[in-house]
């Protein structure tokens, strides 16, 4: 049955590329088109192969089962699957017996301790009104929505693009390798290209002519990325936007009023943020630092009375089981990390009291990440945050390098990584900024900038990193392509027109 589905709807895609004019207006020939999405299908089995192989399922495998419970919530209560599938009065107390089933299961700290991944769960039990819940056609359709958004990228940076940019940018935007694999999969990367590339291209159309359908679609689109990462949303929407009254209104210098107005932007946006929130955005950078340091260190939690104990790796004889994974007492004299439920800012390093004979309830044991970077930590002040941004722009360009290549995948990330930091420089080499391309490597630079600053602020696990850094190659990658200057190309390297 799976495989007839899967033919099915590899049948279905082809049609629709030879129908859509979303499709054709692209001028590329629809038998690439459908190569490079065969291509994208490949990489996303082989990635959930290696997945199931080294780390028996992995997280692609952990939405899809929790997807299922929200699947099957359908035969036993419609209400209650329409309140899982959309998260409307998602806190319904009747909905505790389905959460408790999942594998990202939700408790009353965890959105502190552990990402809750409820949008692409959530993607997943949608799609299973179509997939009967098989796994591959959900990588055939992960897959199609991945693909949709990297052909609007394309749209939009191929509008002046001819001869050998062209192929160089078909190649960049569908075949760089970590792009090509992490936006293949059931992961969260693969809605994000989707959302992302589909609100670039709505954004630029809507910059040349107004329409109500572009409209939609660019409000549809933000909000598919606002529901998955709230974070990437923002950084990507403001500078989209100012691109969008640029080239409405024509101004006449537009890389100076687009600094001027980015910059206005995030000085209003951390004031404003400190006035609604009542708390400041360097403290969320703060929250998510540690979130991602302790979810690296890793260890066994524990939680009750209000706090959340975190045992080290390797120290689990520090506590005894009185239920296996359920509850658990911590001997005397035993060392570990506490956190107040409700303030996760702080935490303190704790010897365990001999009358401490209470019981804790056993949340998760997560194994610690096997390559790790240095974070640059902040404080609460913008101007420790400045600071640490070439720190960060550094571990977020340059990792995963050489010197963490002790296996095969890392090794050939650290050569993706070197052949791209290459390309860009080549890229520069044959450089010439003009009136048509400005304002679109502006956007891409501030775009990429900006996310690259976010992920190695935030983002200690290297492998995590390959994977956030993916959605920055679109823009990063195109604006190098938009650089260059076909007449200098040809001139150092004539054989290119052959």
């Amino acid at each position: 049955m799976e495989i007839i589905l899967c033919i099915a709807y590899l049948v279905l895609f082809y049609f629709l590329f030879s129908r859509s004019n979303f499709i054709n207006e692209s001028r590329i020939k629809t038998s690439t088109l459908y190569l490079f999405f065969i291509v994208k299908i490949i990489a996303g089995i082989l990635l959930m192969l290696y997945f199931k192989h080294h780390y028996g399922g992995g997280d692609m495998f952990a939405y899809f089962e929790d997807a299922k419970i929200i699947h099957g919530a359908a035969k036993e209560n419609i209400i209650n699957y329409l309140k899982l599938l959309t998260g409307i009065d998602g806190d319904n107390p009747e909905l505790k017996p389905y959460y408790a089933k999942m594998i990202n299961k939700d408790v009353s700290f965890d959105r502190n301790i552990q990402f809750v991944n409820t949008s692409i769960i959530r993607w997943n039990a949608l799609i299973m009104l179509f997939s009967f819940q098989h796994f591959y056609v959900h990588i055939i359709f992960m897959c199609g929505l991945s693909f949709i958004g990297l052909l609007g990228f394309y749209r939009v940076f191929s509008t002046n693009v001819t001869g050998i940019k062209k192929s160089l940018l078909q190649i960049c935007v569908f075949l760089t390798p970590s792009l090509l694999m992490w936006s293949s999969a059931i992961l969260k990367e693969t809605i994000l290209i989707f959302g992302m590339g589909i609100l670039t291209y709505s954004i630029q159309r809507l910059s040349t002519s107004f329409s109500v359908k572009n409209f939609i679609i660019a409000i549809l689109s933000f909000a598919v990325i606002l529901f998955t990462k709230k974070f990437i949303a923002l950084i990507v929407i403001v500078p989209l936007i100012i691109f969008y009254c640029i080239n409405r209104f024509n101004f006449k210098k537009p890389v100076l009023v687009f600094c001027a107005a980015y910059l206005t932007t995030i000085c209003l946006g951390w004031v404003l943020t400190s006035i609604v929130a009542k708390e400041m955005p360097s403290e969320m950078i703060i929250e998510q630092q540690q979130k991602s340091v302790r979810q690296a260190e890793g260890g066994m939690y524990l939680y009750g009375n209000g706090h959340v104990f975190i045992i080290p790796n390797g120290r689990e004889g520090m506590v005894t089981p009185i239920v296996p994974e359920s509850l658990y007492r911590i001997n005397p004299g035993s060392t570990y990390k506490l956190l107040t439920i409700g303030n996760f800012r702080h935490e303190s390093l704790v010897e365990n009291s001999p009358l401490d004979t209470n019981t804790y309830n056993y949340y998760a044991h997560i194994s610690n990440a096997n390559h790790v970077l240095t974070l640059p930590m902040v404080n609460e002040s913008l101007m420790s945050i400045v600071k640490a941004i070439p720190y960060s722009l550094f571990n977020a360009i340059f990792y995963p390098a050489f010197t963490q290549a002790d296996n095969i995948p890392t090794t050939l990330v650290a050569v993706e990584n070197l052949f791209i930091l290459i390309f860009i420089i080549l890229c520069c080499c044959f450089a010439t900024i003009t009136k048509e391309n400005i304002t679109l490597v502006v956007l891409c630079g501030t775009i990429s900038i900006s996310l690259l600053i976010l992920f190695g602020l935030t983002t200690p696990v290297t492998g995590t990193l390959v994977r956030y850094k993916s959605i920055v190659f679109p823009f990063l990658l195109s604006a190098a392509v938009l650089l260059i200057d076909e007449n200098k190309l040809n001139k150092k390297l004539p054989f290119l027109k052959q």
